[in-house]
């Protein structure tokens, strides 16, 4: 029994001496792909063991996983435990430290590209309009309306048009549902200022002295907006447009939520709009 003894004491100071001299690190490997992907605003969960990451050590085997730690630069609206919804798009890091019982240490970085889900849409389209405008005329040169779409930075599935009307800095934004056969886009209602010198309207040149003028964009009642086609990308935008000037209290059409710019607006133009964007 002392021989047993004895000889577990020798085994223990052994694996104890060869821990001493233990240098080498352990190992962290990841089970998605580097860069891997989130959504912006949809939940993310940070890989961690068993599913997402994998550890392993000469010595201490998968137990040194529990030492794994992690820090990471995604900017996020909301953290509960390892799950974070992202809140900007961008490329983003997560920093793994991960140290064994000997003091080893080892350093891993995995990339996360936080992206929306809409940005496949965004690309150069050319405009055409198919509809009556007094809001600008102009808008019917068909070969020199081009603008590109841009994804919005914060919200999934938003697109932003940002030369509604052919009408620079008209900046709306658009959000893609699914309906039953297509891809619908919502526009929800929007204030915009826009300062402004010179409009061109019905043919003539009507002068703002540096005026801002206020525009309200809506979904129009003549039909839902679309995708006419989800593989080459073309869009039919519909949608209600209102210019207003600033005016007083009696003589306002239209009051707004926002103060910053003005409360008591009186209509100036105003059209019912169909604008068809097709991949250039």
């Amino acid at each position: 029994m002392k021989k047993i003894a004895l000889l577990a004491g020798v085994l223990a100071l052994f694996l104890s001496s060869c821990k001493m001299n233990d240098e080498v690190p352990p190992q962290i490997y990841f089970l998605v792909g580097n860069p891997d992907t989130a959504i912006v605003g949809e939940p993310y969960n940070i890989p961690m063991p068993p599913k997402g990451v994998s550890c392993d050590d000469n010595f201490d085997g998968k137990e040194v996983e529990k030492n794994l730690k992690y820090t990471h630069d995604i900017p996020v609206s909301s953290v509960s435990g390892t799950m974070i919804i992202p809140k900007l798009t961008g490329n983003y890091h997560i920093y793994y430290t991960l140290q064994d019982d000997a003091g080893n240490k080892t350093d891993k970085t995995l990339n996360v590209v936080v992206y929306n889900q809409a940005q496949k849409f965004c690309t150069w389209y050319r405009m055409k309009r198919t509809s009556q405008e007094h809001i600008n005329p102009d808008f019917d040169i068909y070969d020199n309306v081009f603008t590109k779409l841009v994804a919005s930075d914060s919200v999934n599935n938003r697109i932003i048009f940002p030369k509604l009307s052919n009408i620079e800095n008209l900046r709306v934004y658009g959000n893609i549902t699914h309906g039953d056969t297509t891809l619908l886009v919502n526009i929800p209602m929007q204030e915009v200022p826009l300062v402004e010198t010179n409009m061109h309207v019905n043919g003539t040149d009507t002068t703002y002295t540096s005026d801002t003028l206020l525009y309200v964009i809506r979904n129009t009642s003549a039909g839902s907006s679309y995708f006419a086609d989800t593989v080459n990308f073309k869009i039919i935008l519909k949608y209600d447009i209102n210019r207003y000037k600033k005016t007083t209290q009696g003589n306002a059409d239209y009051i707004s939520t926002d103060d910053t710019y003005g409360i008591y607006w009186k209509n100036d133009q105003q059209d019912q709009c169909t604008e068809t964007y097709t991949k250039m």
